[in-house]
């Protein structure tokens, strides 16, 4: 167990950098996210909407404040239905304050974001050391979570938020070379002892 806590960090300093390297020096991402051809349009147009920060999609989901009778809910899910169909469909994230791009506490938080993460993977692999006493396996293991967190999130975003198949390629392969590197470490730190611990059963 005293393993799990030094294992995590090592393995979030991987994570970590290998995400910088993704982003700013392979070219995996690079036409997976797109800029618009006029920026400053779509700008003024979302700053004369007097928007708050927050997730927007379009065509807005249709509710029930301000309707009368049934009939006026009705109407108003078949325009929304009309439009769903016809496109452009949307998913707007906005922060009117603005940022400094890649500032420290952007940085921070995303490596302590890592640092948990990893420290999670840790911890299930020292859990399951009775059955991953080989090198190989506990990488394996360490990659596999790598594979779950990839799957569950960015194939959710892909089928249910309509986001590009390119860019949730990019996502996928991105997630998992991270973990692979991170089982490397994490697997060679996370090793069995004389009696390997077996919460499994």
């Amino acid at each position: 167990m005293r393993q799990v806590p030094f294992a995590g960090f090592a393995g979030a300093i991987v994570v970590f950098c290998w995400g910088m390297v993704s982003w700013m020096v392979t070219p995996l991402h690079d036409r997976s996210v797109r800029g618009l051809a006029d920026e400053d349009a779509v700008r003024r147009a979302i700053q004369t909407q007097g928007i708050e920060s927050g997730l927007y999609v379009v065509p807005g989901l249709p509710n029930a404040a301000g309707v009368a009778t049934a009939e006026d809910m009705e109407q108003r899910m078949t325009r929304w239905l009309q439009r769903h169909r016809e496109g452009p469909l949307m998913s707007i994230f906005v922060k009117v304050e603005g940022a400094e791009p890649m500032s420290a506490p952007i940085l921070i938080t995303g490596f302590f974001i890592d640092w948990v993460s990893a420290t999670i993977a840790a911890f299930v692999l020292w859990l399951s050391l009775g059955r991953c006493q080989d090198y190989l396996a506990r990488v394996g293991l360490v990659t596999l979570l790598g594979v779950f967190a990839a799957t569950f999130c960015h194939l959710s975003y892909w089928n249910w938020m309509w986001f590009p198949l390119d860019h949730t390629l990019a996502m996928f392969v991105d997630v998992i070379v991270s973990w692979i590197f991170a089982g490397l470490i994490i697997g060679a730190l996370i090793r069995p002892t004389r009696q390997p611990v077996d919460l499994l059963g």
